[in-house]
């Protein structure tokens, strides 16, 4: 006859059971948590190439009174124009803007 208890062997097999089942569930999340983190740091890493994107309009200009580096990028830039101002410097190691300084757009 039944006494309505389950064996102990049977018991160990479904916490088994189970705890293999959560074990999938946790993997499954991480794997999820991962995939996303992957595709936020691509993306990131996208929409900041773009973002520090420029052109300007090529050649030179003469330094004027008052222009700055900033002043030249946004007059003959587009895009990111700390970006633009930086390769400026770089291109023309400028320190301090001189007025008659021949500035070359990157």
């Amino acid at each position: 006859m039944h006494s309505g208890k389950i064996p102990e062997n049977k018991v160990a097999f479904v916490d088994a059971a189970c705890h293999t089942r959560d074990m999938n569930k946790h993997l499954a999340n991480i794997g999820l948590a991962a995939s996303v983190a992957i595709a936020l740091v691509t993306g990131a890493i996208i929409v900041g190439n773009q973002a520090s994107a420029y052109e300007c309009d090529g050649g030179s200009v003469t330094a004027q009174p008052g222009d700055t580096l900033w002043s030249i990028a946004t007059t003959n830039c587009t895009g990111h124009t700390g970006a633009a101002v930086y390769a400026m410097g770089e291109l023309n190691e400028v320190g301090i803007l001189q007025i008659g300084e021949e500035i070359i757009l990157p």
